[in-house]
C-alpha cells in the first residue's frame, strides 16, 4: 500500500494468512515504486474486457459440464 508519507510493503505466509508489513518511508522509494505503479496500470486491461476473453468462456464451459 502506497500512501503520501509510507509505503507499507505487507508480507504474507506461503497459506496466504497476513504475516506482517514492514513501513518504509524513502521518499526515493516511494517515488521508483510509485513510477512502477504508474507503469503497470497504463499497460493493464479493463477487467470487463479481460473477464469476456478469459474467464466467461471457462465459467460458460464449466456450466454446461455440470447441466449434463
Amino acid at each position: 500500500m502506497l500512501g503520501t508519507y509510507s509505503l507499507f510493503e505487507l508480507r504474507y505466509k506461503p497459506d496466504g494468512a497476513l504475516a506482517g508489513a514492514y513501513r518504509h518511508t524513502d521518499p526515493l522509494l516511494m517515488d521508483a515504486c510509485r513510477t512502477d505503479f504508474e507503469t503497470l496500470y497504463s499497460a493493464g486491461e479493463d477487467l470487463a474486457a479481460f473477464h469476456a476473453r478469459e474467464t466467461e468462456p471457462v465459467l460458460r464451459a464449466r456450466c454446461a459440464e455440470s447441466v449434463k
